[in-house]
């Protein structure tokens, strides 16, 4: 497997680990960790396999700066404590960090979000059984800041690729 079809599974899987995500909480709302672990594992190799012919690059960093930033806050809210607004931006940094990277087409832009958020389940995992509930507005701050981080991420790879676009468009005209 080289790096295209590597980038190309990581997007793929981490929209998969989105989906079923969404079908967990729509049909087994009361899901034990272990089971919802095994299915994320599942749908992550799912779409790594499917993902492989796929050439996208923007989802694929997608899920790891969803991952890396989920795993920063959960890490500072344990030892220093944190604010919501610095969680916030965070996230908000890590989704514009997308706009380096220029989506290869539209089925990259629209995975992008779900990738984002597949790699925020992913660090989520890790920390499942620690004090983090007791800590008061940690929770919020971490589920925010995965929220918004995908709503950037999609609007970092909109951005990019319209903006590619327009300038091939007008090269063109030319």
């Amino acid at each position: 497997m080289n790096l295209r079809e590597a980038l190309g599974g990581l997007g793929a899987g981490g929209a998969f680990i989105t989906l079923a995500f969404l079908l967990m909480v729509s049909f087994y709302p009361s899901i034990e960790l272990g089971t919802s672990v095994v299915v994320y594992g599942v749908s992550f190799l799912a779409g790594l396999f499917l993902g492989s012919r796929l050439r996208l690059v923007s989802s694929a960093i997608a899920v790891f700066m969803g991952f890396l930033s989920t795993v920063v806050l959960y890490t500072l809210w344990l030892t220093v404590g944190f604010k919501l607004s610095a969680s916030l931006a965070l996230a908000a940094g890590a989704g514009l960090a997308l706009i380096y990277f220029l989506p290869t087409g539209i089925l990259d832009v629209l995975l992008t979000p779900m990738a984002y958020f597949g790699g925020f389940i992913l660090g989520n995992l890790p920390f499942a059984h620690t004090r983090i509930g007791g800590i008061e507005g940690a929770l919020q701050s971490i589920v925010l800041a995965g929220l918004l981080g995908a709503m950037v991420a999609m609007g970092a790879a909109i951005f990019r690729f319209v903006g590619e676009a327009s300038k091939e468009a007008l090269r063109r005209s030319r």
